[in-house]
């Protein structure tokens, strides 16, 4: 197993977590209950693999990290859907990192590496992968203004 691979995709679920956390604090331009259920997860998903990797004889050393970006105004796009872009972009690189890992469980034979990696974080990436990426066409299509306001309205209906 490559610890630095597993280290590396740790951070990217603790960045993940903190840029969702970050966002939370959006005034009502995007549904906060949403960022903060993926901030949840995340920092769940890194707890579980700090854990698998102590299970495994390895240590966890967490290292410095930059602060997420806080302001998410964009002239153009509007907030909501920066916001969201970014927060897609932050599960896709996750998903490249989980895939990374899975790829050098595979190739030294570390089968339950593995099988920990498929059957606790890929399906539940790609699904996320597909929500955010409906979230933005539907920002994109909606614009700024009223419609991110009733987007807003959907996502808070949806968490109901």
């Amino acid at each position: 197993m490559s610890r630095s691979m597993l280290s590396i995709t740790c951070r990217m679920c603790i960045t993940l977590c903190m840029h969702i956390s970050i966002v939370t604090t959006l005034p009502s331009r995007v549904s906060p209950s949403f960022f903060k259920e993926s901030s949840v997860e995340e920092r769940e998903h890194a707890e579980l693999l700090m854990e698998y990797q102590n299970k495994r004889g390895g240590r966890v050393k967490l290292q410095p990290m930059v602060l997420p970006q806080s302001e998410f105004d964009h002239p153009e796009k509007g907030d909501a859907l920066y916001a969201m872009e970014l927060a897609l972009s932050l599960e896709k690189l996750v998903n490249e990192k989980l895939l990374n890992l899975h790829s050098v469980a595979s190739k030294n034979d570390d089968v339950q590496l593995a099988d920990f990696i498929e059957s606790v974080f890929l399906n539940e990436q790609v699904e996320a992968i597909k929500k955010i990426s409906e979230y933005v066409s539907q920002l994109r299509r909606l614009g700024k203004g009223h419609g991110t306001w009733h987007f807003d309205q959907e996502l808070l209906g949806a968490a109901a």
